[in-house]
This record gives structure tokens, sequence and C-alpha cells, in this order.
């Protein structure tokens, strides 16, 4: 073996098989057996192109067709899409939906946030103090420190952890 073929970064395989630049940066991505995952992936694709796609496909193309029955009649072009629209009750279902569409995505999105602030939210008194900054023994600047620290995740699990520290070498 000489010398450049040692320092070389191919694998054996590239070494006998012509392997291109978008297949090495892939198996850098996604891993050496990248490939094998078409076998266990296949199937899937089948069972989904099967059920979903080639019906949803088969649906948009009648749309431009004359079909009254099982037979596909002849194409027709957006000529049933503007008898659709011409049609009141249509635009008016399509108001009535978007309508609710709208709104019940703006309540759930109001509700949601209000729930996750509720949830994140400390009761006020956790950090209230009975006197004034002095008697505590924090200043007002510590106070506000605390209060702009209540609902941060983090300061709570450091403060958590050093808790924990104490206890443990306390009890030991």
């Amino acid at each position: 073996m000489s010398r450049t073929e040692s320092t070389t970064r191919f694998s054996p395989v590239e070494r006998w098989r012509h392997v291109t630049p978008l297949e090495r940066r892939l198996r850098g991505l996604l891993g050496a057996d990248f490939a094998s995952a078409y076998l266990f992936v296949l199937p899937t694709l089948i069972i989904m192109g099967g059920l979903i796609a080639y019906p949803f496909a088969r649906a948009f193309y009648i749309g431009f067709t004359r079909t009254l029955g099982r037979e596909i009649g002849p194409f027709v072009g957006l000529a049933n899409y503007r008898a659709l629209w011409a049609d009141r009750f249509y635009r008016e279902s399509v108001a009535v939906t978007t309508h609710y569409t709208v709104w019940s995505v703006a309540i759930a999105l109001a509700v949601s946030l209000l729930a996750a602030l509720l949830m994140r939210r400390e009761p006020a008194y956790a950090y209230a103090s009975a006197g004034p900054a002095w008697a505590d023994g924090g200043s007002c600047e510590s106070r506000s420190r605390r209060w702009r620290n209540a609902g941060d995740l983090e300061a709570r699990l450091r403060r958590a952890e050093r808790a924990a520290r104490r206890d443990s070498w306390e009890n030991a």
C-alpha cells in the first residue's frame, strides 16, 4: 500500500466503487448506513402514496373534468370552479367556514397562552417581605432581582441545586 492510499479519507468501499461527493456528504451527515434506510422507508412511502397521494391527485384531476358518475368525463378546465363560485350558497359556506376557522384558532391560541402564563406564574407572596428592605437583610436591589428571577426556571433550578447541596452537607 502506498503512502497516499493510507492517508486518504476514503472507506474500503469507496476505493473500489465510485462514490459521488453528494453521497459522501450524506454519509457524513446521516451516517454510513443511510442508504439501507430506504429499504425500511419504502413500504411506508408505498402505503402513504396509495392511501393519500393517489386519491388526492385523482380528485384534483377530476375537479377539472365534467364527471357525473364513476366514469371520468371530458376535460373542462376551470369551468367547474367558475360555476361553483357563482353559487351564492357556496360563497356563504366558504365565509362561514373561514369565520369559524379564524375564531377557533384565535381562541385556542389565547387560551393556550393564558394557560402557559398561569402555569409559569409564582404566587406574589413567595417573594414579598413583611417589613422594610433592611428588616429581612436584603436591599431593594436584591429584592428586585428576586422578583425578576421569580419566574426564571434556570434560577429556580440553581436555587434547588444549592439547597440540595447545603442539605447534603448538613446531613452528612
